[in-house]
This record gives C-alpha cells, sequence and structure tokens, in this order.
C-alpha cells in the first residue's frame, strides 16, 4: 500500500494536468465553427462564447496604421495581450496585401 503525505498536492497536481491541455488549444480548436443566435455567440457545441480582442488601426498609409499590418504585431497580440479574434480595418489606398499579411498570420496563430 502506497502511504501519500500530502494529497493536497495531488489534488493540485491533477486539477493542473487537467487544466494545461486546454491553454494549448487554439480558440478556433477550443470553440469550432461559430454561430449566432440573438444577440449570442454560439460555439461548435451550442454553449456561449466570449471572444477577446482588437480593431487595428485603418490601413491607410496617409493615417500612419500601416505600421502595424505586420505578423510581429499579430503574435504580440495573440501571446501577449491573448486576443482571440482581431478586426482588420481596410483602406483601399492601401491596398489588400497590409490586410491579407494580418489575415494569413491571424490564422497561422489559430484565431
Amino acid at each position: 500500500m502506497i502511504k501519500v503525505r500530502n494529497p493536497g498536492f495531488l489534488n493540485w497536481l491533477l486539477i493542473l494536468c487537467l487544466i494545461i491541455p486546454s491553454f494549448s488549444e487554439t480558440p478556433v480548436q477550443r470553440h469550432g465553427k461559430l454561430t449566432t443566435d440573438g444577440k449570442y455567440l454560439l460555439n461548435k457545441n451550442g454553449k456561449i462564447v466570449q471572444l477577446r480582442g482588437m480593431s487595428f488601426y485603418w490601413s491607410d498609409p496617409s493615417w500612419n496604421g500601416d505600421q502595424y499590418y505586420t505578423t510581429g504585431i499579430v503574435d504580440f497580440l495573440v501571446d501577449n495581450w491573448k486576443c482571440t479574434v482581431l478586426r482588420v480595418a481596410y483602406g483601399h489606398q492601401a491596398g489588400w496585401n497590409l490586410c491579407e499579411t494580418v489575415i494569413n498570420q491571424a490564422i497561422k496563430k489559430g484565431i
């Protein structure tokens, strides 16, 4: 028979083992295809979802917003600010390339 000196430690270890895998999932893996029901955003199981994120500054170079449309900024927002959604404000003067850079990096990051 095994004698456990600190059963509280084993409880915490078990909780951590159950929680940590959920942090490694991307929002897309965790929520799946999203739908709406009235004013609610629902995940693949019909449960209410809350996403966190921000809107990119206007991509028009005359407003200096184009400097933020980089893969590094997307990585920073996902990794440090824990954004699960980003809004890309398209300014046709700048062309589509800036927006496409952000969108493709967001897909790579799983948001």
